[in-house]
């Protein structure tokens, strides 16, 4: 039966990597795959929130697999860094020569009502929710998906509702000034989807 099922999975093998972690779906993802026994990294933003958070689902999975990695989502530098410390930390805990990822969720967002423009001088909207968070993020990731065994992926967990949006086109990605951040995030995902946006460079 279906509950069967869902009650004998086993991830104890398995590693995952959760973005928006410490609330929401992120938090339920993470909770639940921590409750089948997986590996599981959340990347959070807020140091004392997230770790609360941490030690809750640890203690409730009594799963100590469970590991934190700290950065804004938003910005190169951060996901650049914590890419750098999951595989650091991989290869610390993990005796194969290979690291494993079995998925990368990308589901950390920020929807701000007004244009907000980051450190590194981009749309904070559109850097968390897809040009760092999403599109760098995985493309770090991908060749050591690519090598892990099974059926690794990468889940992107949109939250926009981009049919009322039928009217902007990739001119807004050169020409963004009169976006509102909702709509440069609408006009980006739909872009990605369609396969035509370049590939960052890594």
């Amino acid at each position: 039966s279906e509950m069967c099922i869902r009650d004998c999975i086993n991830l104890s093998d398995k590693v995952y990597m959760i973005t928006g972690a410490n609330a929401g779906i992120g938090r339920e993802i993470t909770t639940y795959l921590a409750s089948k026994n997986a590996t599981v990294y959340m990347v959070c933003r807020s140091p004392d929130r997230s770790k609360a958070v941490l030690d809750k689902i640890i203690s409730e999975t009594n799963n100590n697999k469970v590991h934190l990695l700290l950065g804004d989502c938003g910005l190169e530098k951060d996901i650049r860094r914590l890419w750098d410390e999951f595989v650091a930390h991989r290869r610390q805990v993990s005796a194969k020569d290979n690291i494993r990822l079995d998925a990368l969720v990308c589901n950390a967002g920020a929807l701000l009502n007004e244009k907000t423009i980051s450190s590194e001088g981009v749309e904070v909207t559109f850097a968390t929710h897809l040009l760092f968070g999403t599109y760098l993020l995985g493309s770090l990731a991908l060749p050591t998906l690519s090598t892990t065994q099974d059926s690794s992926r990468i889940i992107h967990i949109c939250y926009y509702l981009l049919a009322v949006l039928t009217t902007v086109t990739l001119t807004c990605l050169h020409h963004p000034q009169d976006l509102s951040s909702s709509r440069l995030v609408a006009c980006t995902t739909r872009s990605s989807r369609h396969g035509r946006m370049p590939p960052p460079q890594v």
